[in-house]
């Protein structure tokens, strides 16, 4: 048997994933580097998604856990770089202020080093 599903209702499905997956985290707001930035933490008080002021860019950034992307990735099996940035680009900028000029979703493998 055949599935198909719509481009809308892939975009459903991947919002509720990620408003659960990612809102269900503890959100931890900080002066890091004395700019604003936000952590959300799993239980384990590891970072997933991390939002923050870059001072290079004078924008806001999002850097999200690389496992966490790739969970993503492969779980919806999304057709290479550009289809995952805008199913992430377009719910980051729908559930959370000041996104709007965000162009790229980054990953990370150790939140010590992310500024």
């Amino acid at each position: 048997m055949k599935l198909i599903i719509t481009e809308n209702r892939l975009y459903q499905v991947i919002d509720s994933y990620l408003t659960k997956t990612i809102k269900g985290l503890e959100q931890i707001t900080s002066k890091h580097g004395g700019h604003g930035r936000t952590d959300f933490k799993d239980k384990e008080g590891y970072s997933k998604v991390i939002i923050f002021f870059n001072r290079h860019s004078q924008g806001m950034d999002v850097m999200m856990e690389d496992s966490l992307y790739g969970e993503i990735y492969n779980m919806f099996s999304l057709n290479g770089f550009d289809d995952i940035q805008q199913h992430l680009i377009q719910w980051f900028q729908e559930n959370f202020d000041g996104l709007g000029d965000v162009g790229e979703i980054s990953t990370f493998d150790n939140d010590e080093y992310v500024y």
